[in-house]
């Protein structure tokens, strides 16, 4: 999912964010807080943060104008 970063000053979209959603049940997501010290936990997050970098890359292809911020585990670097 992709979550809007607008300016305060402008009221235009500066950016989006990529954010991970993981439901939990039938609309019911986990959240980030939840999910991310799990998977650092498991050793899962190097590969969870390498399958979003790579999704998003595919998809601003589609979009090469949009400017997108993308955060990782300190554990992926």
């Amino acid at each position: 999912a992709y979550q809007p970063v607008v300016s305060s000053k402008t009221g235009h979209v500066e950016f989006y964010e990529s954010l991970l959603r993981v439901e939990a049940s039938p609309g019911k997501y986990t959240t980030a807080s939840a999910l991310i010290p799990l998977a650092e936990k498991m050793n899962f997050i190097k590969m969870i943060d390498r399958i979003m970098l790579e999704n998003a890359v595919l998809e601003l292809r589609q979009f090469p104008n949009l400017k997108l911020s993308f955060n990782i585990s300190n554990l992926t670097t």
